[in-house]
């Protein structure tokens, strides 16, 4: 009964913020980011992660949710023994020295306490998670549920699909509040940056750390937007933001695992490196996106606006039937404002904004990865206008990609690039009716006038057929050799012909493809 009662007690409460806020006669931003700080810290962290999704909601109300990067009242001394105790079945005097009880700051789902390791003396910090936040955010879910069912009962028209982006705040929540998941996407950082002179991440104590405490190396230093300190310790500003929109681009282009959150906060100064924080929230993108991402950004540099469509309708999944003419029209409206204007004086994070608000009106999904790396150029960009308001990330993003070393061969780049354009001409191919249907629907409406007849015969039809299956048999023979190759770089036993013999026989198969291919064979 008595977690009834609890339940009850929080619904009646938060109905009462939301009827203090009177939110029957509409959501103005302002007014969203007030309630989220009535409700309290998991409110909070629910908000944060919503300025993240930049498909979610209109950009006026993304620009009002950063504001909720404020700090919350911290934990009791006897909440931050008791989670302690229950960790490492240890009190805080047996495994730490000089542990603080004064936070270092002050989050909705953990804080930061300094200590030193009880062996070695070393300077750490105790990322703490709150008690029993779980449990809270768990009970505030499925009442933030039952709130948005009576909200869009009531007020049918709200350009807000809250049920959809409760469940992803939800599943990002849970992902963040494990912090061994934390301390792993810290290890690969590290790791990805162990030949980056200048940018790093802290050192993890994998050994030390759990779901409930992350342990970690102390960062001194001071975060990057403190001009003050920038100025004192006689650091050239332009050459920092240089370097951090470098360091950036490649965790996108090159490593496809990035920091998702890249604001002031998490960024600091320490001995002329660049130091990344809070590595709780990253984004991961696939070889497929990773390649796409810079392809779009190189064929913005060269204004193919063909190309770009191709992309931005590759990377998207449309939830309903879309108006290709309009699409298209909508797209061509929004490049030709670019077709003319000189690579310095473009914005990438104009760019992206301006073309998923597009995406957006044509209820045109993009995955939650591709949100997360829109939102991260975008708040990149603000930090890096601060050093230098005269950078450009495209110039530097281009120039990267020109230059990159790719571990990969330039073989299997190539098949790489060609597996990726056969895919588009596959999905070009998908779109044919859709846009017959649209081009249909205007000669019925008269705003198409058309004097001929199109008939496809038998043999026109039976070679369509042919070029789809050919062009699948090469996707296929494609993706062999990729994988042979991959097996090779991993010098997998047995080898046979100086190759491993899972190679060989995939470079076998894959050759046999290619002459039934050029034979024409396949029917």
């Amino acid at each position: 009964m008595k977690s009834k009662y609890n339940e009850r007690t929080r619904l009646r409460e938060i109905l009462s913020i939301i009827r203090k806020h009177n939110i029957i006669t509409g959501i103005t931003p302002e007014k969203l980011r007030s309630i989220l700080e009535d409700l309290g810290p998991t409110y909070i962290k629910m908000g944060q992660i919503m300025s993240m999704q930049t498909d979610a909601l209109p950009h006026a109300f993304l620009k009002e949710l950063e504001k909720l990067r404020t700090d919350v009242p911290p934990m009791s001394d006897e909440d931050l023994r008791f989670i302690i105790q229950k960790t490492y079945n240890k009190d805080i005097s047996e495994l730490f020295d000089d542990f603080s009880y004064k936070s270092l700051g002050s989050a909705s789902i953990a804080q930061v306490h300094s200590a030193k390791l009880k062996k070695s003396g070393t300077q750490v910090v105790l990322k703490i998670q709150r008690r029993d936040i779980y449990k809270r955010m768990e009970q505030d879910i499925k009442l933030m549920r039952r709130v948005a069912n009576m909200v869009q009962k009531v007020k049918k028209d709200t350009i807000i699909d809250f049920e959809t982006i409760i469940d992803e705040l939800w599943k990002t929540a849970q992902e963040e509040m494990n912090f061994l998941k934390e301390a792993e996407n810290a290890v690969t950082f590290y790791n990805n940056h162990k030949n980056v002179i200048y940018a790093t991440c802290p050192k993890v104590y994998t050994e030390l750390s759990s779901e409930k405490i992350l342990v970690m190396e102390y960062v001194d230093g001071f975060f990057i937007d403190n001009e003050e300190m920038m100025k004192a310790g006689g650091y050239d500003k332009k050459e920092i933001a240089a370097k951090l929109a470098e360091d950036y681009i490649s965790q996108v282009i090159d490593y496809g695992f990035f920091h998702a959150d890249p604001h002031p906060g998490n960024i600091k100064i320490r001995d002329g490196q660049i130091i990344w924080i809070d590595l709780g929230m990253m984004g991961k993108l696939s070889p497929r996106d990773k390649g796409l991402i810079a392809d779009l950004i190189a064929s913005v540099a060269k204004h193919d606006t063909g190309r770009i469509k191709d992309i931005a309708l590759t990377l998207g999944n449309p939830v309903k039937d879309v108006d290709h003419v309009r699409l298209y029209s909508d797209i061509d409206l929004f490049l030709s404002k670019y077709s003319t204007m000189d690579l310095g004086n473009m914005s990438l994070a104009g760019i992206v904004s301006e073309l998923l608000e597009i995406l957006h009106t044509h209820h045109i999904q993009v995955p939650s990865t591709i949100s997360m790396l829109a939102r991260g150029i975008m708040t990149l960009e603000g930090v890096l206008a601060f050093l230098n308001p005269d950078i450009n990330v495209i110039d530097i993003t281009a120039a990267h990609i020109k230059n990159s070393k790719n571990p990969a061969s330039e073989f299997t780049k190539k098949v790489r690039k060609a597996v990726m354009e056969l895919s588009g001409s596959l999905e070009k191919l998908a779109l044919i009716p859709g846009f017959t249907i649209d081009i249909l629907q205007m000669i019925a409406k008269g705003q198409v006038k058309i004097n001929s007849e199109l008939q496809i015969s038998e043999n026109a039809q039976s070679f369509i057929e042919r070029m789809i299956q050919r062009i699948i048999l090469a996707l296929i023979t494609a993706a062999i050799i990729i994988g042979s190759s991959l097996i090779a770089i991993a010098d997998i036993q047995p080898v046979i012909f100086n190759l491993p013999l899972f190679t060989t026989i995939g470079y076998i198969a894959a050759g046999l493809l290619t002459i039934s291919l050029f034979k024409g064979k396949y029917k």
